[in-house]
């Protein structure tokens, strides 16, 4: 078994792992011009939670200010205008052919790469308005706004299309809470099928805020299957797969609790989430994919009861259940390698750790005393001893085996 993969704990260092997609995908200050997971989504480097540190410094944003273009943005008023008037929306068409111009030229020179970090920026603020930006004026930004991210899309320059598929990411954000930014389904397509990793994480935070926005109503297909084929096209990455999980998990949410939820949408998320839960976990046994710890998140989420459970069929739940089972006994393998880096280590024992919550409460509900005793207390303080695995988590394996028997 490969046990050399990429590890940095996803709940703590995303920001770091993203910002390092992009760093790779951009050799430019351009990348760094805006952090990538900055607090409220106006484009500004500040807010939000911190992360710690990784040990490298994040370059400077560019310092060139008297190139800098003097962008209008929409005023207040105009956002918050339940009526747009003709002339408002003309000047909105017309500060966003300007920013776009911006974005579009493919220079590398610091002077642009500032330039196109201002227009980035701005394009995100107006998407947004502290007085609350209205429907109607929500409408038309997307709809004018989507099809100039399209043609940046369509850009050969990487950065052009990092830019892109930011503002995207952004901008569905802000509006996810006023109107589904559904307008934005082509850029974000492009953004998923980007062969960039930055590109298409970026993508993916678009794809998960147009899925789960309020009212967004069943999911495209063509985005759902998408999601699951940029997993793996990205050869499973970490950050990727991390952001997959979250646009499935929050799409379902939002579904299921709508006042009348679609069973076949449902399904169909289920079926996609369970696809890349499974891709993830056929990888353990020879190769075990970068940062490992993400992977009990859909552990957990399948088995609610109240929740994606209670919609799957028995074949569903059976597979679920012994997808946990092999991924339990291929971490345990690789958890008790000596040479397996400490950090490596520490993220399979928090993957088992939580793994096992998610067996303990299907025992619960199938009222399986037997499994419910392997795993009703914690298994692994932070000295176990690595050969011990192996042989705690074999008899939980054995038991789900035998609860939720595989068909031949």
């Amino acid at each position: 078994m490969n046990l050399r993969f990429s590890c940095c704990f996803p709940c703590c260092r995303r920001r770091a792992a993203i910002a390092l997609l992009v760093g790779a995908c951009l050799a430019s200050p351009l990348a760094w011009a805006q952090s990538p997971l900055s607090g409220p989504n106006t484009g500004s480097t500040s807010g939000g939670s911190s992360s710690p540190s990784t040990g490298s410094t994040t370059p400077k944003a560019p310092t060139t200010v008297i190139s800098l273009p003097k962008l209008v943005g929409p005023r207040e008023e105009t956002k918050s205008n339940a009526s747009p008037t003709p002339a408002e929306n003309d000047a909105v068409a017309r500060f966003i052919k300007e920013a776009v111009g911006y974005l579009a030229k493919a220079d590398d020179g610091e002077s642009a790469a500032a330039a196109a970090a201002l227009a980035r920026n701005e394009l995100i603020n107006a998407s947004t308005s502290a007085k609350g930006a209205s429907v109607a004026y929500l409408t038309n930004y997307l709809a004018l706004l989507s099809v100039e991210l399209d043609k940046l899309m369509a850009s050969p320059n990487m950065r052009v299309k990092v830019n892109a598929a930011i503002i995207a990411a952004r901008v569905a954000e802000n509006a996810k809470s006023i109107l589904p930014p559904a307008q934005l389904q082509r850029p974000i397509l492009k953004a998923l099928q980007d062969p960039c990793d930055a590109i298409a994480v970026w993508g993916l935070k678009a794809a998960g805020s147009m899925l789960s926005a309020r009212d967004a109503g069943i999911p495209p297909v063509a985005v759902l299957d998408q999601i699951a084929k940029t997993v793996k096209d990205h050869k499973l990455s970490g950050p990727i797969t991390d952001e997959a999980y979250t646009a499935l998990h929050d799409t379902f949410d939002v579904n299921a609790s709508s006042a009348a939820p679609n069973p076949q949408a449902l399904q169909k998320i289920i079926v996609e989430l369970i696809d890349i839960f499974s891709a993830r976990i056929s990888s353990y046994k020879t190769n075990l994919p970068p940062d490992p710890s993400i992977d009990r998140r859909p552990a957990g989420w399948l088995v609610t009861q109240t929740g994606m459970w209670k919609v799957m069929t028995p074949a569903q739940q059976t597979q679920v259940m012994n997808l946990i089972a092999q991924m339990l006994n291929d971490a345990a393998q690789a958890a008790a390698a000596p040479a397996l880096p400490q950090e490596s280590f520490d993220q399979l024992r928090m993957l088992l750790t939580e793994s096992l919550k998610a067996v303990q409460v299907i025992a619960t509900a199938t009222a399986n005393s037997t499994l419910y005793g392997l795993v009703a207390k914690p298994l692994f303080p932070a000295n176990v001893p690595r050969g011990s695995i192996p042989g705690i988590i074999g008899p939980v394996v054995e038991a789900i085996q035998k609860a939720f028997p595989a068909k031949p």
